[in-house]
């Protein structure tokens, strides 16, 4: 199935003109937390040159530690093109190892949205 073409039962109605939301939260190790940072400014520096890009963030949480890395793309053709970059698969295969064991990685949603202010589509009837 091509990343645009989801099920009518997914979309129900989503407009093919939104953008979407990457979040990812990720539960480092304390002793892999500088290197995993270093890792995550090299990938904020190389999203911001990926077709579909609009603006990321990432930060790590005040309460528990884990990192959070939230991005908006134009499409999400453009923002699984991001997900499968050669150069950005790689550093995400080299962290690994650096996750805490059964709290890995982990793809919270990728998810249409309209940005505040916009007009907004009906999504239940």
């Amino acid at each position: 199935m091509a990343p645009e073409q989801l099920p009518e039962e997914i979309t129900g109605g989503i407009d093919p003109h939104s953008t979407w939301l990457s979040v990812l939260q990720f539960f480092v190790k304390e002793s892999e937390t500088t290197d995993f940072e270093k890792d995550m400014e090299e990938m904020f520096e190389l999203a911001q040159q990926q077709p579909g890009y609009i603006w990321g963030h990432f930060g790590r949480s005040m309460v528990d530690g884990r990192f959070f890395v939230i991005s908006e793309w134009e499409s999400r053709t453009a923002m699984k093109e991001w997900e499968d970059e050669e150069t950005h698969k790689g550093v995400g295969d080299r962290n690994e190892p650096r996750y805490e064991p059964g709290r890995d990685m982990q793809n919270r949603k990728f998810v249409p949205w309209y940005k505040p202010g916009s007009e907004r589509k009906q999504w239940t009837k």
